[in-house]
């Protein structure tokens, strides 16, 4: 004898409806699997990829995203290696640009360094001013001629280098028609300039 016909239509009907819902159900948790793998997927397959662009860029170093990792790796730095990391991050600015008022303070102090001091000029000066008047005359102090030429040389070395470059960017802005086009035209003006 065959079991369905033992079984009312009415409980056949409520078997099918159960088995129905169960392949939903089942359908359903397979669906959620399939796209959890695919978004694994494709997160895995992004980390490759920036790997690989670090890789290429030459930055080898992966960031430690579990901070009790980095706690302990802090450890291992000295007091002194702390302190010149620290120094080097207050000389970055935050935003990446340069810092003008500092390169502009240590262009000063090269330039400072560069000075020649005479110090016999600078005894006579200083016997001069502390036998007679007090307070230095700033209006009416002439300073000799060679302070004048070394002035005149540090400037003029100083606007050779700023404007060299700005000569070797407008040497480039030509119009080319290819690179040895522009080799030939700076060889032209080698020879005729």
């Amino acid at each position: 004898m065959n079991v369905s016909s033992i079984i009312s239509p009415g409980e056949r009907f409520s078997l099918l409806k159960e088995k129905r819902l169960l392949a939903k159900e089942l359908n359903r948790e397979a669906l959620i699997a399939d796209r959890q793998n695919q978004r694994a997927a494709s997160v895995a397959a992004k980390k490759e990829e920036e790997r690989k662009l670090k890789e290429a860029e030459g930055d080898f170093r992966e960031k430690i995203e579990d901070p009790v990792d980095q706690r302990t790796k802090n450890l291992n730095y000295t007091l002194e290696e702390c302190e010149k990391w620290e120094k080097k991050q207050k000389k970055r600015n935050e935003d990446g640009t340069k810092n003008m008022d500092a390169l502009a303070a240590s262009t000063y102090k090269k330039e400072i360094k560069g000075l020649k001091i005479d110090k016999e000029e600078y005894k006579k000066q200083k016997e001069e001013n502390s036998t007679g008047k007090k307070i230095v005359d700033a209006i009416n102090f002439v300073p000799s001629e060679e302070s004048k030429k070394g002035l005149a040389n540090r400037l003029k070395e100083s606007n050779e280098r700023k404007m060299k470059k700005r000569r070797r960017n407008e040497e480039d802005e030509g119009g080319f028609i290819n690179e040895k086009n522009r080799q030939f035209n700076m060889k032209l003006n080698r020879q005729y300039n």
